[in-house]
């Protein structure tokens, strides 16, 4: 096997897993697969469809401390987001895609978050979820609705969401 043909297999098997990765993502107006998972710091575990569906509008925020614009999305535009639909009828909770647990309860302390963060270590909610980029922003309505979805982030993009938000929390 020549040098060239290596590399087009592998552009070949990579094109192919991004496209079958994307192939299940779920989309605006899909019915939200329920997850579980506790919050790093606290403790309080969270279901999905016990704890939420019904009662609040979740924002998921998919993320890892190694992806800067993540780290840009939170403290630019989900810390001030959170704080703002505090006492509503909203969530926020971070999906965190990190594999030591250890490592991110330290950037939390050091970097405190203003939502619950739940660690995803096996990737069941990333890949129910259908997440394939980092950062993924998905908004659920209360009766358990995809309403949002975004990947990437670039200053300005808290703008939309915080429309969703409020036309959601209504």
């Amino acid at each position: 096997m020549t040098k060239a043909s290596f590399y087009l297999k592998v552009i070949i098997i990579l094109i192919v897993l991004t496209i079958s990765t994307n192939a299940f993502a779920q989309k605006k107006g899909d019915m939200a697969p329920n997850f579980k998972g506790v919050d790093l710091l606290t403790g309080q575990e969270y279901d999905y469809y016990k704890d939420l569906k019904g009662k609040k509008v979740v924002l998921l925020d998919f993320w890892s401390i190694f992806c800067v614009s993540c780290i840009q999305e939170i403290y630019s535009a989900f810390n001030p987001l959170a704080l703002k639909f505090e006492g509503k009828d909203v969530i926020f909770l971070g999906i965190n895609m990190d594999s030591s647990s250890k490592r991110v309860k330290k950037f939390l302390k050091a970097k405190p978050i203003n939502y619950p963060t739940i660690m995803d270590r096996t990737r069941e909610i990333y890949q129910s979820y259908g997440v394939s980029i980092l950062p993924t922003t998905i908004i659920i309505d209360k009766k358990g609705k995809i309403r949002f979805r975004h990947e990437g982030y670039k200053r300005g993009d808290e703008k939309l969401m915080k429309k969703v938000l409020r036309k959601l929390s209504k």
